[in-house]
């Protein structure tokens, strides 16, 4: 059995989560032997996945957000 069908049969026994940590792992190893630096790595990542209003619409505030929490207003004063 080769290395590859190893690696295969491996990740057919992996959960979805694990095999995402498993991918974002062997980019790592293939971009550090080309000789990056991680913070070379990490923006790339940065310019592909960030892009501007992303979480628009996606938060919602309370409308008690501004008010203390009745927990903290003994400490105050």
């Amino acid at each position: 059995m080769t290395l590859q069908q190893q690696v295969l049969k491996e990740a057919g026994l992996l959960s979805d989560e694990d095999l995402a940590q498993v991918i974002q792992f062997m980019g790592f190893l293939r971009v550090s032997k080309a000789g990056k630096s991680s913070a070379d790595i990490q923006q790339t990542d940065s310019k592909k996945y960030r892009t501007r209003g992303g979480l628009s619409g996606k938060v919602i505030l309370t409308d008690d957000f501004n008010e203390t929490p009745e927990c903290f207003k003994e400490y105050m004063g």
